[in-house]
C-alpha cells in the first residue's frame, strides 16, 4: 500500500468513527454525503505530473543501406521540462530483429535557435557531433557516455542521443525506434521514440 493509499484509508476510517459516535442513525445519513470527498482525495493523491521528458507526439520511418559496418542514427533529441536533472541510464532498440547496438553517445548543447543533429549517416562514428547555431561544430569527443549523460532542468538546453548501428543477420535488420531509458528526481521514466529503423543488407525501396 502506498503512503496516499495509507492517509486515504486512514483518513476513511477515521471518518467513520467519528460519526459513529454521533449516532447510528445520523451516521448513516451523514456518511454518504463525505464518501465523495474521499473520493475526490483519492484521485488527487493518484494524479501524477508530466514526464520532464515529452514523448513525441508524431512518427517516421528511416531506411539506411547498412553492409558490414556500423552506421549512424542521430535523429532523436530530447528536452527537459522538469524541476529537476535528468540522468540517462540506458539506450536500448525496441522490438530488434537482425539488428544491434553498438555504441552510444549523448551531446547536450544550448538550443540557440538553429542548429543540426548529426542525422543519419552510413558509417560510424561521426567525425564531429552536432552543429550548434550555423558553424559551432561539437566535437565528438564532447559526446558523453550512458549511463550517466545529464540534461539540465532547463527548457533551453538540447540533448542529440546518437547511436551506432549494425546488422547482426543476413537481410534486412529492424527496429520499432529508441527507448531511452532516464531517471529525474528520484523516479524512472521511459521516452519512447517513434523512428521505426531499417538496416538494409542493400539499397533501400
Amino acid at each position: 500500500m502506498t503512503r496516499a493509499e495509507v492517509t486515504i484509508a486512514i483518513a476513511s476510517e477515521d471518518l467513520v468513527r467519528h460519526y459513529a459516535r454521533m449516532g447510528e442513525r445520523n451516521a448513516r445519513r451523514l456518511l454518504p454525503r463525505l464518501w465523495p470527498c474521499v473520493a475526490l482525495l483519492a484521485l488527487a493523491a493518484c494524479s501524477t505530473p508530466p514526464d520532464p521528458i515529452s514523448q513525441p507526439s508524431g512518427s517516421g520511418a528511416i531506411c539506411m543501406p547498412a553492409s558490414v559496418r556500423p552506421v549512424t542514427e542521430g535523429e532523436t533529441v530530447l528536452r527537459n521540462t522538469g524541476s529537476a536533472p535528468v540522468v540517462i541510464t540506458n539506450v536500448v532498440l525496441r522490438n530488434a530483429q537482425g539488428i544491434k547496438l553498438v555504441d552510444t553517445r549523448v551531446f547536450v548543447f544550448p538550443d540557440v535557435g538553429a542548429y543540426n543533429l548529426i542525422g543519419a549517416l552510413n558509417h560510424y562514428p561521426p567525425a564531429t557531433g552536432p552543429t550548434n547555431g550555423t558553424s559551432d561544430v561539437i566535437p565528438w569527443s564532447a559526446g558523453s557516455a550512458v549511463p550517466g549523460a545529464v540534461l539540465p532542468a532547463d527548457t533551453q538546453m538540447l540533448a542529440n542521443v546518437v547511436v551506432g548501428l549494425r546488422r547482426n543477420s543476413g537481410g534486412t535488420g529492424r527496429s520499432d525506434g529508441l527507448d531511452v531509458y532516464y531517471t529525474s528526481a528520484g523516479v524512472d521514466y521511459v521516452y519512447h521514440g517513434q523512428v521505426a529503423i531499417e538496416l538494409s543488407d542493400g539499397p533501400c525501396s
